[in-house]
């Protein structure tokens, strides 16, 4: 983990590599609350995004990591090499190699050739606002059936059937959005054993005439154009690419997208899920996406869906009901 966290001028944080990079050490007798760790974390530019903390009480080593730095699949990565190797079954040197530095490396280099004149015509243009409103303390959920085995199906199916309700609801002719996918097999880089936050931010639209298919499709578009290593968001935030002058029309083009789901997998408790973003500060367009025992649940604080169900249609054989309840 070759990263450390820096701010610049605006107080945006953003991540830098760093030379010979040390782990922040702790020794403590009891334990650190999340603040402390915040302090150590974040105590100045330049600190590492992730930490060791000996616990003396417990007899016990905590590795921290900030959650820029590692998502849900890296983590579980990183769980199995360390039960593989106490249980014996893997040796150290058998341990494949994962450079999150070389991915990212990868991910640059791919992207100062991309094309922000072209990527203007390729982003959603977003035509109508949804203005949704946030109040503390107040969630809402729309759940509707949605059984799949993949990321991909969930997200087709889900975005679907969610677009085409809110357009109902709002009288819309198209929705925009951008979500968060773990492409982890890249055209010229795989990145399968890779332990760092690899997520690409997808655009994607679904059109009021859209059938499921026609979004399948696109999704599919989208996906294969990304897995050669493109992503616009890297290009916006971090200036390059290709007609740079281009670079602010693309920024507010991505910025005005309707809602920004992501689906972060199968739960046991969709109360506990939804009771940790309660206490988190995301946008009101934000969507948490959880799926339980065939049924996929969309958290956000604004509320996408105004009535209470509404019937739509999924396929030619198939209708699904969506409804929407305050939390």
């Amino acid at each position: 983990m070759k990263f450390a966290w820096f701010k610049d001028r605006d107080g945006k944080l953003y991540f830098k590599k760093i030379i010979n990079p040390a782990p922040i050490s702790l020794v403590t007798a009891n334990s650190f609350s999340e603040t402390d760790l915040e302090k150590v974390m974040y105590s100045k530019p330049g600190s590492p995004i992730h930490c060791l903390i000996f616990n003396m009480k417990k007899q016990e080593l905590n590795i921290v990591f900030s959650h820029h730095a590692l998502d849900a699949s890296s983590s579980n990565k990183l769980k199995k090499i360390f039960v593989d190797l106490y249980q014996g079954n893997l040796k150290i040197e058998q341990i494949k190699s994962s450079s999150y530095a070389e991915f990212m490396s990868f991910v640059q280099e791919v992207n100062q050739s991309t094309d922000l004149k072209a990527a203007l015509s390729l982003v959603p243009q977003t035509q109508e606002e949804l203005n949704l409103t946030k109040e503390d303390g107040r969630l809402y959920i729309t759940k509707f059936a949605c059984p799949a085995k993949t990321t991909d199906q969930i997200y087709i199916n889900g975005l679907y059937l969610l677009s085409q309700a809110m357009m109902k609801d709002h009288k819309m002719k198209k929705i925009t959005g951008k979500i968060a996918l773990n492409i982890r097999k890249f055209s010229n880089f795989d990145a399968s054993d890779v332990i760092g936050d690899i997520h690409a931010t997808l655009p994607w639209e679904v059109n009021e005439n859209d059938t499921l298919t026609d979004f399948a499709k696109r999704y599919q578009m989208w996906k294969d154009h990304y897995t050669k290593g493109t992503d616009y968001r890297y290009c916006i935030f971090n200036q390059i690419g290709s007609n740079l002058e281009y670079r602010n029309a693309l920024s507010k083009q991505w910025s005005n997208m309707n809602i920004s789901p992501n689906y972060i997998g199968e739960v046991n408790s969709v109360k506990a899920i939804a009771d940790d973003i309660l206490r988190l500060p995301f946008k009101p367009n934000y969507i948490t996406m959880v799926s339980k025992e065939g049924v996929l649940y969309c958290i956000s604080y604004g509320r996408l869906l105004e009535k209470f169900k509404y019937q739509v249609k999924l396929n030619d054989e198939q209708v699904v009901t969506v409804t929407t309840n305050e939390y």
